[in-house]
């Protein structure tokens, strides 16, 4: 049986349009009709309704579609997993990061320690990253907050307070400290890797206020510049303004630590599948992330004794 019929069949199934499905596929609407018949020849069992250029599956096509979706998961499977036999044997290690710029530093640390040790770094949203640890595809995810699927562990490594960060000729900045409501009438930057909106929404309303956001971004370089250059204001773990001070100490913000008391902590996380499931890499690695976050607690309670 052709594979590739298989796949045009499902499309279209999902489709519903004959059009539609030739346009995802990049073939032409005749084409994907023929290969459609072609099938139901090879079958000897009508598939489809047709109804000028849409289908319906018959009750037909409904058992065959539940095969092929099973047949391609477990193809997907099968391809997962000698992914993952090829990565052991080679020594390679497959990690994801949902915080932006925070694996850089974490990999160049390991690697000059583990030079034998290779890496596959992937990125993505929460919901793919997620998806990719669960099919396997990744050993390791680095993210802010646990996942949402109970297979998956989730170990916090390190957290931090958050500070409120300005520029230097701000007013706010002519103290060491503020309550968060004394910001309620600044401009927020967003930066969503680290603290999303709906996260600084949560912050600012235990404060008593909604904050009004002008920029919402993924990358934490342009906070940076967005902050030295807009006037706006930030709300950002203590941990990413002590990177910027230590790699631009001529940048012209200020941090400013937040008075209020029941304020939630920043915190990096890794969440992974059962440790028994890992690969020999993937367990080194989460070592030396172990290794970091003792490390980083100490920075912490030294700048962060309360």
């Amino acid at each position: 049986m052709d594979f590739s019929r298989l796949d045009y069949f499902r499309i279209a199934a999902r489709r519903g349009n004959l059009t539609r499905a030739a346009e995802e596929l990049y073939i032409s609407q005749p084409g994907l009709s023929r290969s459609l018949s072609r099938l139901e020849e090879e079958l000897g069992v009508p598939l489809f309704e047709r109804r000028k250029g849409k289908v319906a599956l018959n009750t037909y096509g409904q058992v065959f579609l539940a095969n092929v979706e099973l047949a391609f998961e477990q193809l997907d499977q099968g391809v997962e997993t000698i992914r993952r036999m090829y990565s052991k044997d080679q020594n390679i290690l497959s990690v994801a990061c949902s915080i932006e710029d925070f694996l850089i530093d974490r990999l160049k640390e390991f690697s000059s320690v583990h030079p034998e040790i290779g890496i596959r770094q992937h990125t993505g949203s929460l919901a793919e990253i997620e998806a990719k640890l669960l099919q396997r595809s990744i050993d390791l995810a680095i993210c802010a907050h646990p996942l949402r699927n109970a297979a998956i562990r989730y170990e916090c490594l390190s957290h931090c307070p958050y500070v409120l960060v300005c520029r230097q000729d701000d007013p706010l900045a002519a103290g060491g400290s503020i309550r968060l409501a004394q910001a309620a009438d600044k401009v927020f930057i967003c930066e969503n890797s680290r603290l999303d909106r709906q996260q600084l929404s949560a912050l600012c309303a235990i404060a008593g206020f909604q904050p009004r956001v002008s920029h919402e971004i993924e990358n934490g370089y342009i906070l940076f510049n967005l902050l030295q250059e807009s006037g706006g204001v930030a709300l950002v773990p203590l941990a990413y303004y002590l990177k910027i001070d230590s790699h631009f100490p001529d940048h012209r913000l200020r941090a400013l630590w937040l008075e209020d008391e029941k304020l939630p902590v920043s915190e990096i996380g890794v969440a992974y599948l059962p440790e028994h499931d890992q690969t020999g890499s993937a367990t080194v690695f989460l070592e030396h992330l172990r290794a970091w976050a003792s490390q980083e607690a100490e920075v912490m309670i030294r700048l962060f004794p309360g």
